[in-house]
């Protein structure tokens, strides 16, 4: 049988929120270049990279509160644990 480490997920969530933020960024890097390159008229100016780039930065912000909520509640956790 395999132990978990408590707080295994919560570690996987924040990997995957920096990832994705670095991802982020780099869509965003490639849209900018593109939508310059391009010369036609885009009323908004986003390509389709920067939309992704966009919808990775959603995602991560989503993470990051899933971590943050977790690492509350592994405190509220270990302060009621030592009080008993």
């Amino acid at each position: 049988m395999i132990n978990k480490k408590p707080g295994n997920d919560t570690l996987i969530f924040f990997w995957l929120m920096i990832a994705l933020s670095v991802i982020g960024f780099l869509l965003q890097a490639i849209g900018m270049q593109r939508s310059y390159q391009d010369g036609g008229s885009n009323i908004m100016a986003l390509s389709g990279f920067e939309v992704a780039g966009y919808g990775c930065f959603l995602v991560s912000f989503i993470f990051g509160i899933v971590v943050m909520h977790k690492v509350i509640a592994m405190m509220i956790h270990l302060v009621h644990a030592r009080s008993r």
